[in-house]
């Protein structure tokens, strides 16, 4: 079994979405620390897909740069965006959406690696993990996918990622 493992970065949780009837609430905070560092509150659903560029903007202003490898749900930005991201040469993780599309490929890939997650409080601390590369619409590189399931949740999770992780 393969331990999972980031390699060098610091990485910020840069979502917790609360929904409301008509908003969103974005959250960003410092993995380490667990420090709260930016929110954004009332956001409307049709303004939600820039806020990930918004943040790396006021991130820069108080930073100048931003070294850390950005988590966040894809609800907060746009395939495009993620090529703006690339540009900038920030890392990122990001929870695809899962259409039905998606869900329905899942049993027919192969072959699924299981993972061990070292983390005390975890429940599911040896998932199953496939890894791929794709392309998206309106993305002008291609992104490592890594499908996620046996992690407690009825669903896979599926996630794009632009940094390098290493199981070791």
């Amino acid at each position: 079994m393969d331990q999972f493992s980031y390699t060098g970065f610091e990485l910020v949780d840069l979502l917790r979405t609360i929904f409301l009837a008509t908003a969103l609430i974005l959250l960003a905070r410092d993995a380490e620390f667990k420090l709260m560092l930016y929110t954004a509150v009332e956001i409307q659903r049709s303004k939600a897909e820039n806020q990930v560029l918004q943040f790396v903007a006021y991130w820069k202003r108080i930073q100048r740069h931003v070294k850390s490898t950005l988590v966040f749900d894809s609800k907060f930005t746009k395939y495009e965006h993620l090529s703006e991201l690339n540009d900038q040469d920030i890392k990122y993780i990001t929870l695809r959406r899962r259409g039905k599309k998606l869900i329905d490929q899942v049993d027919s890939l192969s072959p699924w690696r299981r993972i061990h997650i070292p983390h005390a409080k975890r429940k599911y601390l040896n998932p199953y993990v496939y890894e791929s590369t794709i392309s998206l619409r309106h993305y002008q590189a291609v992104v490592r996918q890594l499908v996620v399931r046996g992690n407690g949740h009825e669903q896979p999770a599926f996630k794009s990622l632009k940094l390098r992780l290493r199981f070791l």
